[in-house]
């Protein structure tokens, strides 16, 4: 269960971050939150793809 959370709360946040920072595009901070929220997203899958690889 400790890595299916530890996989889950990136995720969460980074849709949390792109849905606010969506909301406020038209400003600077809301396209950096948009940005930082989608690299939070694409976290679990290079650490997945690192751990596959680096095992391997």
């Amino acid at each position: 269960m400790e890595h299916f959370m530890m996989m889950l709360v990136p995720l969460l946040i980074g849709f949390l971050m792109v849905g606010v920072g969506f909301n406020y595009r038209e400003r600077e901070w809301g396209v950096r939150l948009l940005s930082a929220g989608v690299v939070l997203l694409l976290v679990p899958i290079l650490v997945k793809i690192y751990l596959s690889l680096h095992l391997a």
